[in-house]
């Protein structure tokens, strides 16, 4: 008997060890790639936006020393013109300077986000969760290229969590921000609609287009013009990292599948929503996964955007395998991704796959039992 105990104990050990072991690669691999250097990358973009905005001209030309490039394409700043308004705040001040302090700003709001999900999710403290949310993917992609992920991961916790105090006026004014920096995260405000919550799909409809008027009045009459005019020329569906479903589909030669199946699940979610009435944090999970499968564009930084999440479900084989997919190295997946076109093809969405393995569970956990209510309409009472 106490051989058998020894024996378990080391075995248990080594397990540990190993997983520390195999967490410290991913860690270091990620922190490596991702702080190489110090290149704008697509901030670079962000900015060539912003001054050329300031100059009065087209925001979204290719035509700036700043605009990241990949080999001979222009990677330009393709979020919607609200955008333009913020970036342009910051075209007097100096590119270096302002990428290094954007990526430890980044960095820092992250780690405010997990500390918050750790203390406010009534499952508490989570050595998993917090370990894994630092060493994703997304996060190190997010930082390595000075996107704006982090900040609008901020704006999704906001809106969970005042979605769950019942504040559906300022829940709905988050949600708005979000959809006019997103516009595909107008399924979280559209499922709401779908569950009740009229007040908040009211106000997130109202924000969005207060904010959406904005770059009219302060840049341009003509930049939802020169916007969609850029957006519809770029084919960046089947590309390496977007995680949507048609992303997914069209790296088989099946785009128009991966249309059918992003529409059917668009009414499969809300059928759901509207026939077993679930949580409201069921609502908002389903919303959010459904939003990035749907895409058309989900770049590896939106997968952030599942913390909520993970802090709300039960810790299931599903998640957690979703979870190491999620945290496979980007610069790990491109190696792999040259051994053959095959390979590229299936190892292109592996972050769309853990997308899904979440979908399934949340779809699941939302038709449980214990997460229906009795009395819907109580949910909705602002006390």
């Amino acid at each position: 008997m106490h051989v058998t105990r020894r024996i378990r104990w080391l075995s248990h050990a080594l397990a540990h060890v190993l997983l520390a072991t195999a967490v410290a690669i991913v860690l270091l691999t990620n922190v490596s790639w991702a702080l190489r250097d110090n290149d704008l990358r697509d901030f670079g973009s962000f900015l060539a936006s912003g001054r050329l905005a300031a100059k009065g001209t087209n925001p979204y030309s290719e035509d700036h020393p700043l605009i990241f490039m990949l080999g001979d394409s222009a990677a330009i700043n393709l979020n919607p013109p609200v955008s333009v308004v913020l970036f342009r705040l910051l075209a007097p001040f100096d590119p270096d300077t302002l990428v290094a302090l954007w990526r430890l700003i980044s960095f820092g709001l992250f780690v405010l986000c997990v500390v918050f999900l750790n203390y406010a999710e009534p499952e508490g403290y989570s050595l998993f969760r917090t370990t894994w949310a630092c060493i994703m993917a997304g996060l190190w992609h997010t930082i390595e290229l000075g996107q704006v992920y982090v900040p609008l991961l901020c704006l999704v916790v906001a809106a969970w969590f005042s979605l769950r105090s019942k504040r559906q006026i300022l829940t709905g004014v988050l949600l708005g921000a979000l959809v006019a920096m997103r516009p595909q995260l107008v399924l979280w405000p559209a499922y709401l609609l779908v569950a009740g919550l009229w007040p908040t799909a009211t106000v997130a409809a109202i924000t969005f287009c207060i904010l959406s008027a904005l770059p009219l009045i302060l840049c341009s009459p003509h930049i939802y013009a020169q916007w969609l005019a850029v957006a519809s020329s770029r084919t960046v569906l089947p590309v390496f990292n977007n995680s949507s479903l048609v992303s997914i589909a069209g790296r088989f030669g099946l785009t128009s599948w991966g249309y059918a199946i992003s529409g059917t699940l668009i009414i499969a979610f809300a059928v759901l929503i509207w026939k077993c009435k679930p949580s409201l944090q069921s609502v908002s999970a389903l919303s959010i996964v459904g939003a990035l499968l749907i895409g058309p564009i989900t770049w590896p930084g939106y997968t952030m955007f599942v913390l909520p999440i993970y802090w709300y479900s039960r810790e299931t084989r599903l998640m957690r395998f979703a979870a190491m997919l999620l945290a496979i190295p980007i610069p790990i997946i491109g190696v792999f991704m040259r051994l053959s076109s095959q390979a590229d093809a299936i190892l292109g969405g592996v972050y769309g796959y853990a997308l899904l393995l979440i979908a399934v569970h949340v779809a699941l956990e939302a038709r449980s039992p214990a997460n229906l209510c009795l009395q819907w309409q109580d949910r909705y009472e602002v006390p």
